[in-house]
């Protein structure tokens, strides 16, 4: 913990969870860009380590070590580095002293998320992707620290890469080694925390901020333990345990919401690798900040096994035990703020449906269910039979079947999220394996599909030589998407007709979360249909009707010894999946990693673009240079920051999100942004969406309030209109906003509660800039959008408690005057006076004197350019 911490520290330290002692480390080991106070240090001690800890909030300035983003995402904060860049140039000063101020590491992945297919042999240059490609390829090279992953093939997902991109340790600039503390605005980087690397999603304007080298103010969360406690039954499978770990999290979203979880309890031996990320990567769904597991015995295992060489995870074994973050008391004595418990002896096997899927039914019970059903005329599960003896004889290929009420026609397998979980895919190989060395195949009346789509299913399967032994028992190994398994689930037709005839109750089985809808339509040959884990599906298969017990009656007869043989005697065992994971999955998706980021073609075929400073094409469409850095930046005067004869643009109602206030989905033939595209000559089925140009300031300007149910008290009705009141025309929003510009009026926001809340999007605030909105008055914020806002130099002020422009008698018609002294205090009163008489007091929300500073340079962008270019004369 570096030199600050005593030994009275290193004893507190030692009881902090190992969550909070990762971040700890990472902000104020050696290495660190960041070095904490002793106050600080001692402020996040106490307020996790003791018993008596302060009920205040409290906040710490922290900065990652690196930074984890999707191509998508990372477009703007390295845009607007580039520009800063470009002050330098500008200024005569070496440009290449704007560096990052963080390594970061951009996954382009998503950049051709929304691009139609383009025709084969299309060569790359053609598609609109190409800009985007064009400045990341530039920026890879041009900046010391970017790391770009090209897009893959297909057999690794976004969440693979993320898993490969895991380094627990990072060298900072000194060559000191910190904990891996990584922040990143998408939703799959939770995945590391499963790992034992803490990361955060942050909004995206945080990471731009540490990306010019400032730190973030971080509001400490409590931590929340969850106990692991029990054994799961012996028919579950990993994705099960998932499930029901992650349900008991949601159950407790209220005591988990905006706090740390980290696990803990002897039970945790039995969540693999991929379990806990998985469970990680729930974390949104009960809004928690991090579930992260600690690293213990299974962690250091998957190092060890995934390291390039036996020397270096050695050493990192090494570095991990010296500064205590590895949890290998089975009994450890940590504070936590609240523990809660999950028993895995709680834990039953399920299977789902039919009327509706979410009603489940223990797998033991289910043959009686079944039975139960077929009694019932009324009812949700009701599948009444009138006579229940009721058979049919099927003869194919020299064999007779013969077929009762719940037989089985279909059992599929899609390439669900939950499907493609490797240790379930090895248990339905392993387990297909198992009943063909018994000579067990699924009767040909039963169409069995899984399917491979995206090569993950197939890149397990086929890496553990487990692929031919589905296809031996009879199962289609389908390569389409999921929509080709209704095409491809059929029944015989003389068959069919013997069914209908006979009024015979069939049945269908698949794995995966889908919903009934979903199942009655792939599975549109049966009566009802099942959910239920993919293992099972396939032991369904094989049995061929769903009313079996499987502990009383075996799946047949072995053709070797001539035994009867039960499902427990070829369910494959969880020490098995998991060996097999261990030396065959670890080590094929490390090399098949390294070996797709050299294989794409598209990233090869992007001409690559030398120099310091980024050659921006004005004929681009998509990327233009943004205009939040002045290429002679300067703090302003707060006399000269000053608001004199304000008029309100918007006088907005509560609860407005940001997706009210930013530019999203497609755009409307009518928006001020397709009159510009079409200005251009571009044809308007090439319009695109708001999300593809946002490097295009130009479209993303026009774009703002444009939410069609927006509620602009100003105008009647909903919908992106406003009043110019200078003349009091009603006309659009973009229109009245250039022509507030073109006579050099400020303008202003009017809001109520909750101002900007839900999902972060940048240019909710970055647009308000954009347009010439010099302030925003609101009766209270989200704090996120509250930090954009002071980031891009929008000045956020608060009506005082209990007052809001109705209860003031305002009604947006007025001119606002707001005249700043010599200087202004986070938290500061500052009054505005009207052009009618009325004065009125609001609260400054400038939480800090950085976002003070970002205000006077006119945000972060210029301050960042500022302090280089004075550094660089210096």
């Amino acid at each position: 913990m570096g030199d600050a911490a005593d030994d009275g520290q290193v004893l507190r330290y030692c009881k902090l969870p190992f969550c909070v002692r990762w971040m700890l480390i990472a902000l104020t080991g050696r290495g660190a860009d960041v070095l904490l106070r002793s106050s600080d240090i001692e402020r996040v001690i106490s307020f996790y380590g003791s018993p008596n800890r302060p009920q205040a909030e409290e906040k710490i300035p922290v900065k990652p070590t690196r930074l984890v983003m999707q191509g998508f995402s990372a477009l703007s904060p390295l845009m607007d580095l580039a520009c800063s860049r470009q002050v330098l140039l500008a200024n005569n000063c070496d440009p290449n002293m704007c560096q990052p101020g963080v390594p970061m590491d951009v996954i382009l992945d998503s950049v051709f998320a929304d691009e139609p297919p383009r025709e084969a042999g299309s060569p790359v240059m053609e598609s609109f992707c190409y800009e985007r490609l064009h400045f990341l390829k530039w920026a890879d090279k041009g900046f010391a620290g970017i790391r770009t992953i090209p897009p893959c093939p297909g057999t690794l997902n976004h969440a693979s890469l993320l898993w490969c991109l895991a380094r627990w340790v990072v060298r900072g600039r000194d060559g000191c080694l910190n904990p891996d503390f990584v922040f990143g605005i998408d939703s799959h980087l939770a995945v590391l925390n499963g790992l034992g690397i803490l990361a955060l999603s942050v909004s995206l304007l945080e990471t731009e901020t540490v990306l010019l080298d400032m730190p973030i103010q971080f509001k400490l969360p409590e931590v929340v333990g969850v106990r692991v406690l029990g054994r799961p039954p012996p028919l579950s499978t990993h994705v099960e345990n998932v499930l029901f770990v992650s349900k008991f999290l949601r159950q407790n979203e209220a005591l988990l919401k905006n706090r740390f979880v980290e696990f803990l309890g002897p039970a945790l031996e039995h969540l693999t690798i991929t379990d806990r990320m998985t469970i990680a990567n729930t974390s949104t769904e009960y809004n928690a900040l991090a579930t992260y597991f600690p690293i213990d015995k299974i962690t250091l295992d998957y190092i060890h096994r995934t390291s390039p060489s036996p020397k270096r995870s050695e050493n990192l074994e090494q570095y991990l035990r010296i500064s205590k973050l590895i949890a290998d008391n089975p009994k450890p004595d940590l504070v936590f703020n609240e523990i809660i418990e999950v028993n895995f002896d709680d834990m039953v096997v399920n299977i789902c449906g039919p009327y509706p899927m979410v009603y489940r039914t223990v797998v033991e019970k289910f043959p009686q269910e079944i039975r139960e059903n077929l009694s019932k005329r009324h009812g949700r599960r009701a599948m009444y039979a009138a006579d229940i003896t009721t058979t049919v004889t099927y003869e194919t290929e020299g064999q007779k079947f013969t077929l009762g009420h719940a037989c089985l026609l279909t059992a599929c397998i899609p390439a669900s999220a939950n499907a493609s979980q490797p240790m379930a895919m090895l248990a339905c190989g392993l387990l297909a394996r198992n009943a063909y060395r018994h000579g067990f195949q699924v009767s040909p009346y039963i169409h069995a599909c899984m399917s491979l789509r995206g090569g993950l299913n197939a890149f397990y399967l086929r890496e553990a030589n487990l692929m031919t032994a589905l296809s031996a028992i009879g199962f289609s190994l389908i390569g389409l998407d999921d929509s080709s398994l209704e095409r491809q689930v059929f029944s015989p037709p003389c068959l069919t007709a013997e069914i209908a005839k006979a009024q015979l109750i069939t049945c269908g089985v698949m794995s995966g979360t889908h919903t009934t809808q979903c199942c009655d339509v792939i599975l549109s040959a049966t009566t009802a249909n099942f959910t239920c884990s993919p293992p099972l599906v396939i032991a369904y298969a094989l049995a061929g009707n769903l009313a079996i017990d499987f502990n009383i009656t075996p799946i047949g007869k072995s053709a070797e010894t001539g035994e009867s043989i039960f499902l427990k005697d070829i369910w494959p065992s969880k020490e098995e999946i998991s060996w097999l994971q261990k030396q065959v999955i670890y080590p094929a998706i490390s090399r098949e990693f390294s070996k797709e980021i050299r294989s794409d073609k598209d990233w090869a075929d992007i001409p690559t673009v030398t120099g310091a400073s980024y050659p921006w094409d004005p004929s681009f469409t998509y990327m233009q240079r943004p205009p939040f850095c002045n290429l002679v930046p300067k703090p302003q005067p707060l006399s000269q920051l000053s608001i004199e004869g304000g008029h309100v643009l918007m006088y907005l109602g509560d609860d407005v999100a940001m997706h009210h206030l930013s530019p999203a989905g497609s755009m409307s033939r009518t928006s001020p942004a397709s009159r510009y595209l079409s200005s251009l000559g571009i044809e308007a089925r090439c319009f695109n969406t708001y999300g593809s140009r946002v490097g295009n300031h130009h479209v993303m300007t026009r774009g703002m309030f444009e939410h069609k149910y927006l509620n602009n008290r100003l105008v009647r009705g909903v919908g992106p209109r406003t009043v110019f009141l200078p003349s009091g025309v009603e006309t659009g929003v973009y229109d009245a906003a250039v022509a507030y510009r073109s006579r050099n009026i400020p303008q202003i926001i009017l809001a109520g509660f909750n101002y900007g809340i839900g999902a972060s999007r940048d240019w909710a605030a970055k647009g308000l800039v954009a347009l010439g909105i010099r302030a925003v008055i609101a009766r209270s914020y989200d704090d996120v959008h509250r930090s954009n806002l002071a980031c891009c130099g929008v000045l956020p002020l608060q009506f005082l408690k209990d007052e809001s422009g109705e209860k003031l008698g305002i009604t947006g018609h007025e001119s606002f005057s707001l005249l700043l002294g010599k200087e202004l205090v986070p938290g500061q009163a500052l009054k505005i006076q009207l052009n009618t008489g009325l004065v009125f007091q609001v609260e400054l929300r400038l939480d800090s004197f950085l976002e003070v500073d970002f205000f006077i340079n006119s945000g972060m962008v210029n301050y960042a350019a500022y302090r280089d270019l004075n550094k660089a004369l210096a």
